[in-house]
């Protein structure tokens, strides 16, 4: 057998006196290829963190914006039943009849109004007022058992701002007024009662105002409806009007500040400014704070052809300006921690159930597509998760 040259033979490998090679000449070879491995498994598995990272923080935001989505659609679809519900009360015959001066009309519409109070369900009063502020009929629901109320106990709302922001109005013309807390007898009724008060004005046939019909909508449903629709216990959403209030919160005691002097500056821009800068210029979106995500939209609950006003925080107080309907706005924000990248690792669930069966690596024939299949159940889980 020919021989190498002298000068290029392998050197010998180390041999024990067994004549075995030793570990010694291995173990370095080995070890590069172990950190080697471990460097490109570490690189693999944080891509695989920043993508499943990114993933979750987009599919949380669709998440809550959904849910946002659909809380506008239920206040949109809710005022547009109370306006239908104002309009056939203001043109019944009953209400025709008593403002002709028959006063055997009076128990007629209030046997009527006190059917409709019961079955609609939503209104916590509902009335009817001359054009001097006088309650002719009304029905108070009393919490699911509504009641015609005595002629005696009729009140004289004359000087409050809804009914002279709803006087004012032409024929046809609906006035809605501000959301805010119920006010009995000059006091904020107790328990709290949000309410919104629609109103509109009546004519007889010679063509002049008889009065107004006015109906109080129960708002608790609809603004505690915030309150329930968080996905998970570390969001929580508001309702806020205009002005940065919390008509709805994660904090009851910080709810209608412009109602109680002692919580004026309890806003959510006092609370968050840069946020409320953000969310304020524009209509809807997302703003990333330094350790939470804001996600955002603006309710605009009246159509165009309504009116409103700025209301008053004290009865028998004017309103301070009227509103065009682009001006009557809600603010709805959700507002959840931003997701790490050490959330994920400290996470049991996902680092056992998600984030292993991603990092697996191709290590058998065919193991590549599988490893893709397995990434792809990897992000199925996150959106089921993020999901229920």
């Amino acid at each position: 057998m020919r021989q190498l040259p002298e000068s290029i033979q392998p050197p010998p490998a180390t041999q024990d006196s067994s004549g075995k090679v030793g570990w010694k000449m291995i173990m370095p070879g080995f070890l590069g290829l172990f950190l080697s491995f471990l460097l490109v498994v570490s690189l693999i598995a944080y891509g695989l963190l920043l993508y499943d990272q990114t993933h979750l923080q987009k599919l949380r935001k669709t998440s809550v914006l959904e849910g946002v989505e659909q809380a506008v659609t239920d206040i949109e679809l809710t005022f547009s039943n109370v306006l239908s519900d104002l309009r056939i009360l203001a043109e019944s015959d009953a209400v025709s009849a008593l403002m002709s001066g028959d006063e055997k009309a009076r128990v007629a519409l209030a046997s009527e109004l006190l059917v409709f109070s019961r079955h609609k369900g939503l209104y916590d009063q509902v009335r009817f007022l001359d054009t001097g502020g006088m309650e002719k009929v009304r029905i108070n629901y009393h919490a699911g058992r509504p009641a015609i109320v005595p002629e005696g106990a009729l009140q004289n709302k004359k000087g409050r701002y809804y009914f002279e922001d709803t006087l004012r109005l032409s024929r046809g013309e609906v006035f809605v007024s501000p959301l805010d807390l119920n006010i009995e007898r000059g006091e904020i009724e107790q328990p709290l009662k949000p309410m919104i008060r629609f109103g509109m004005p009546v004519f007889g046939s010679d063509g002049r105002k008889k009065g107004i019909v006015l109906l109080n909508f129960l708002a608790e449903r609809l603004v505690s409806r915030f309150s329930r629709v968080a996905l998970d216990d570390d969001e929580t959403r508001s309702l806020l009007n205009r002005d940065g209030y919390w008509l709805s919160g994660p904090d009851s005691r910080e709810e209608w500040g412009f109602m109680f002097p002692e919580r004026k500056e309890l806003t959510f821009g006092n609370r968050f400014p840069v946020a409320w800068r953000e969310i304020l210029a524009n209509k809807s979106g997302s703003f990333q704070g330094e350790m939470e995500q804001f996600v955002y939209t603006t309710v605009y609950p009246i159509s165009p052809e309504l009116h409103s006003s700025t209301g008053a925080g004290k009865a028998y107080l004017p309103s301070s300006g009227q509103l065009e309907a682009r001006d009557y706005v809600w603010k709805v924000v959700a507002k959840y921690p931003t997701i790490s990248l050490l959330d994920l690792i400290r996470d049991p669930n996902f680092l056992f159930h998600t984030f292993w069966p991603c990092l697996e690596l191709p290590l058998a024939p065919g193991s590549a597509v599988a490893h893709a299949t397995r990434h792809g159940r990897c992000s199925n889980t996150l959106k089921t998760a993020v999901q229920n």
